[in-house]
């Protein structure tokens, strides 16, 4: 039995030898096609995503240009009070300390937003009042 499976395969042998290379070319192809494939959907979602980035990164900058406009009337509006706080206490000539303590926290927030200059020095000023208790 043996020999005839023997004498079978020799037959099939050129036509195996013929096949095979195809066979495997074929299989070959559809790899290669099935990566091209999987390559053009993730270049896809790769495009997505970017556009997303995108616009997510122009919702940022209007976003970070609404913050620095806060900023900037937030700023404004401490300077106006602590111009006129400390206008008012340096013209009495003495200061309280509540009014102290509050003057500080203030001033401390305008600077950290990027305030100085003029308030700066009214500031100065005002640091060497007299301290009084209420009365």
């Amino acid at each position: 039995m043996h020999e005839g499976l023997h004498n079978v395969l020799k037959e099939l042998m050129p036509l195996i030898n013929v096949i095979a290379p195809s066979y495997l070319a074929y299989l070959a192809t559809k790899s290669s096609n099935l990566n091209k494939q999987q390559f053009s959907e993730l270049k896809n979602d790769l495009d997505k995503v970017s556009k997303t980035v995108s616009n997510n990164s122009s919702t940022l900058d209007r976003v970070q240009l609404d913050i620095a406009d806060v900023r900037h009337g937030e700023m404004r509006t401490q300077r106006h009070m602590l111009y006129h706080a400390l206008d008012v206490s340096i013209e009495r000539g003495y200061t309280t300390v509540e009014e102290r303590r509050e003057m500080a926290m203030l001033y401390e927030s305008y600077t950290k937003l990027g305030g100085n200059g003029e308030i700066k020095a009214l500031y100065k000023v005002f640091e060497k009042l007299e301290t009084r208790t209420n009365q």
